[in-house]
Formats: structure tokens, C-alpha cells, sequence
């Protein structure tokens, strides 16, 4: 099944820009679904499941956050993915553009055995 393309614009603008610093615990997600448009399943497809470094099964959920003020040529979002045993801040970047920068953890939590890392 062909899904919509989505502009790079449709997609940021379900980051809303915030005012710095912010602080990312275990609950913030629950603040950014509640007030934050969701990700539709074509935005996720064209532009997070390409960037992500493993791949995402269909219970993985992907929360839009928020999107970094003040970046000139470029552009900062953060999102929160939930997998099994494995949260996670994400912060991706893109070009004006649109094109794929970088992407890093930048916190969350790793269940492996009976070990918690956060």
C-alpha cells in the first residue's frame, strides 16, 4: 500500500520550537503526546524509520517532542521512540532542505538482563 508523501514542512511542523534549556525525564513524553500532533505512519516512514539505527517493529511508538529554536541552515528535532525494553530521546537533524544530518541519543532507558541503564 503507496502512502501520501509528506513535505519536510508537514513533518517539522509537528515539532513545535521550545525555549531552552529543557529537561527530559522518564514522564516528559507523556506532556509532548498529550499536547503534540502525532506522527502520522507516512511521515514516520519517509522520514524517522530511514535515520533509525535499528529497525522498528509495529509496536514500536515514535513521539514528535520538539523542535531546537534559532538554527540557521539547518534544523534540530528531538523525538521519543518506546521499543521493547528500550526508551529513547532521539535528536535528528536535516538540512533546509530536508536531507538526512545526523542523528544521536541524547537520554533514555536500556532494560539488557536484569541490568537498567539510563
Amino acid at each position: 500500500m503507496n502512502r501520501p508523501t509528506v513535505t519536510f514542512a508537514q513533518f517539522l511542523s509537528r515539532f513545535p520550537e521550545i525555549e531552552l534549556p529543557v529537561i527530559l525525564n522518564e514522564e516528559t513524553h507523556h506532556t509532548f503526546s498529550l499536547n503534540n500532533e502525532p506522527l502520522t505512519a507516512a511521515m514516520i516512514e519517509q522520514f524517522i524509520l530511514p535515520i533509525e539505527e535499528e529497525e522498528a517493529d509495529e509496536l514500536t511508538e515514535f513521539i514528535p517532542c520538539f523542535q531546537l529554536p534559532k538554527t540557521e541552515g539547518f534544523h534540530a528535532i528531538v523525538y521519543w521512540k518506546a521499543a521493547l525494553l528500550n526508551y529513547q530521546y532521539a535528536m535528528a537533524t536535516f538540512n533546509a532542505k530536508g536531507q538526512f544530518i545526523d542523528r544521536r541519543v541524547i537520554a533514555g532507558t536500556f532494560v539488557s538482563g536484569q541490568t537498567i541503564t539510563q
